[in-house]
């Protein structure tokens, strides 16, 4: 994480919360907060985080995995994301056709399960072949 802006009218548990991270904040007015956020209504911080190089998931032996065909929906990913954190799955797998992980929408709704969850884009041939190779089930 770089950086966490905070409004500056945030309320106390918001406060105590953030001063006890040890990352950058920024205190911002309402004005300059409600202009950085993509948002209509945001909450009370927002989170910079770099965006990591495409990752590419190493698969091994007793972890769970998870693939998922066509997921369009920005909220439904990001609950996925959070539900697969919840549960200790390794890595989650995206075909191609799944709505960008890093749509604003999916990280919100992903609850900090994205910076957790190891994700990577694959077509499912690919990743099949895969997991042949490593001589592991997979199961539909």
């Amino acid at each position: 994480m770089a950086t966490i802006y905070i409004r500056e009218d945030a309320g106390g548990d918001t406060r105590v919360a953030m001063s006890n991270l040890s990352t950058t904040l920024e205190w911002l007015s309402p004005t300059q907060y409600k202009q950085i956020s993509v948002f209509d209504t945001p909450g009370e911080c927002l989170a910079l985080f770099f965006m990591p190089d495409s990752q590419l998931i190493t698969i091994r032996e007793r972890q769970l995995y998870l693939y998922l065909d066509g997921i369009q929906d920005p909220g439904n990913m990001g609950a996925i994301l959070r539900i697969a954190h919840w549960f200790g799955v390794a890595g989650v797998f995206c075909s191609p056709h799944s709505v960008d992980v890093y749509h604003p929408r999916v990280v919100s709704g992903s609850m900090g399960s994205l910076g957790h969850v190891a994700v990577q884009a694959v077509g499912i041939k690919e990743l099949s072949e895969r997991v042949k190779r490593l001589s592991l089930p997979m199961y539909a």
